[in-house]
């Protein structure tokens, strides 16, 4: 087949039969990979990219937040080019998926909490959180620390039963530097909401701790917080310390121990009212479709997307233009438009190229698109997601996801290597882009990644830092393994994720250094290899444990069946022990 760029031309020669063994190695999984041939010169895809990332990126489309003026100039920006293209129009209006989408709250004049005797509804005592569901709920209130949060505990930081009860949750957590309450995964009011509304909760009551809010006042109202499934309130630490006491001061000033010695216990009854209004607007995914040439084959599908959103004017009035979040990963899914639909030979598959709105507030577009498929999803065999692929170092290229798929590893790694590309593999999760509803449909997907910066969500992120030669790079290998996705005989099947493993050890709120044992889950992992409550794990994997939370992060990344290498600290004796990790429960 022939090109109309270089950039997208025959792969770089390699030494010592790399590319005759990478051939062998795609053969063997029955799939027959097509050499391109190019005929004009590699600046011109550069040009390309360079001229849609500066468009997309600049001051007149404000940073293309959701909704904006800016973002639906983004939108009629890629939707003509897939109309001069050629592409089919399936997005129900024209190239334009539309949908709905709460962009933000408004606070009503009616929240109010009682607790006992005690009732508080002005906002200097009580304000709901932007990621409260409206209405109300009643209920015990129960104390949980710095809440259920994976980065306390693999079970959470209590162990009381949360269904239908009021949650009463710490702002930040036991080893966060002051002003980090709303920052830090995990550590986020959002989270701790989500994880106690998943542990059944009836509603939360978050109180700011001294370090986090040494002005006596709620945890300020956000209006961007798009609601959520239970109704949460912020409490100022006067109006907590009303009915709790002032033996509580010591909780709020986060102290390890009166925490741990209130954790779980029940406070009072509460009864909660979260006055709250949806404020929605529309946004629309930008999809246009290649049709296959194949009979049979051109009612099977390769997505191929790459968001279009970003996170609009920064507080300070500045854009953030976000070259590479993710202007970079639109213009190469324009260019991959460009490239095929150009070839006199059309692929045997249909591709679908689908630009993601809202991805940014949370994979809105891509998660509509999986509800309202354009085209089957039962026929999609393969996703290839491009974010943030304008700024390859050291010549690497990170995938995330080639697990989903059978043979899809070797794929990718054919692809690499025929362009001389190093590729770093990562497992399926956890990453926050447009391909995870797809892995969550089961089918193989893979995400196309050059690596974060310290310029990432700021509005340093701009067209000028961009890597345009290694962005053509990148493109040349992922235009390789689409041709493979939308030519082969056959392509790769879904692979079920491995089931996460579970260690089943709870830790204390100490702040020491190691991860102290609070309690041991019966029959779990922990509880073979001998640990015991008061045991302290200071290495895991011949690593130092630096806290709980390292020691959660370490395990959130291995399976079931894993086999770990612990040393353990039990009084004066320090011993080595291995465990064998169950499957998550």
């Amino acid at each position: 087949m022939t090109s109309r760029l270089a950039s997208f031309g025959s792969p770089l020669p390699r030494e010592n039969g790399g590319s005759r063994c990478a051939a062998l190695r795609a053969l063997a999984i029955g799939v027959a990979i097509l050499s391109l041939a190019g005929v004009a010169n590699a600046e011109v895809l550069e040009a390309e990219l360079r001229r849609d990332v500066r468009y997309l990126a600049s001051d007149e489309l404000a940073g293309r937040f959701t909704g904006s003026a800016g973002h639906w100039k983004a939108a009629q920006y890629i939707a003509d080019r897939f109309q001069r293209l050629g592409l089919s129009a399936v997005g129900g209006d024209g190239y334009l998926q539309h949908f709905g989408f709460p962009q933000s709250v408004a606070m009503g004049d009616s929240t109010c909490l009682t607790w006992g005797d005690a009732s508080w509804s002005q906002p200097s005592d009580v304000l709901p959180l932007g990621h409260s569901a409206a209405g109300g709920a009643e209920g015990e209130i129960v104390f949980v620390g710095y809440g259920a949060d994976t980065l306390n505990s693999e079970k959470g930081s209590h162990e009381a039963d949360l269904t239908g009860r009021i949650a009463l949750v710490l702002s930040g957590a036991p080893d966060e530097p002051s002003g980090r309450a709303t920052g830090g995964t995990g550590t986020t009011s959002r989270a701790k909401v989500a994880e106690a509304a998943n542990q059944g909760a009836a509603a939360v009551i978050l109180v700011r701790t001294n370090k986090d809010g040494p002005d006596d006042v709620p945890l300020p109202f956000d209006p961007t917080g798009r609601g959520g499934s239970i109704p949460a309130v912020a409490l100022s630490r006067s109006a907590a310390l009303e009915c709790l006491g002032a033996e509580w001061e010591s909780v709020f000033a986060e102290d390890p121990d009166a925490i741990a010695q209130r954790l779980g216990k029940t406070v009072g009854h509460g009864t909660i009212h979260a006055d709250l209004r949806e404020i929605r607007t529309e946004t629309a995914n930008v999809a246009g479709l290649l049709r296959g040439s194949d009979p049979d084959l051109m009612w099977e599908y390769v997505v191929v997307g790459a968001h279009y959103d970003h996170i609009g004017i920064a507080r300070d009035g500045r854009v953030n233009n976000g070259a590479d979040d993710n202007a970079s990963g639109v213009s190469g899914l324009l260019a991959l438009a460009q490239e095929f639909a150009a070839r006199r030979d059309r692929p045997r598959r249909s591709i679908l190229f689908i630009a993601f709105s809202g991805e940014e507030l949370g994979l809105l577009g891509s998660r509509h698109y999986v509800a309202n498929p354009l085209v089957p999803l039962i026929g999609t065999r393969a996703m290839i997601n491009l974010d943030m692929v304008g700024r390859l170092r050291n010549n690497t290229v990170m995938v995330l996801g080639a697990d989903s798929g059978s043979g899809m590893a070797d794929l990718v790694e054919h692809a690499a290597l025929e362009r001389g590309i190093d590729v770093t593999f990562g497992g399926r999760a956890p990453a926050g882009s447009d391909h995870v509803p797809f892995l969550g449909s089961s089918i193989p997907s893979v995400f196309m990644f050059t690596g974060t910066h310290p310029q990432y969500h700021t509005p340093d992120d701009d067209w000028q830092l961009l890597n345009y030669t290694g962005m053509s790079q990148v493109l040349n290998m992922t235009a390789d393994l689409l041709d493979a996705l939308a030519n082969a005989d056959s392509v790769p099947t879904w692979v079920p994720p491995p089931q996460r493993g579970f260690l089943g050890v709870v830790p204390t709120q100490s702040r020491a250094v190691g991860f102290t044992i609070a309690s041991v889950v019966a029959d779990s992992a922990a509880a073979k290899a001998g640990l015991m409550a008061g045991d302290v794990i200071t290495e895991f994997n011949g690593k130092p444990v630096e806290n709980a939370a390292a020691l959660i992060r370490a395990l959130s990344r291995l399976s079931a069946g894993a086999e770990v290498n612990l040393v353990v600290e039990r009084g004066e004796e320090r011993y080595q022990c291995t465990a064998t990790l169950g499957p998550a429960p």
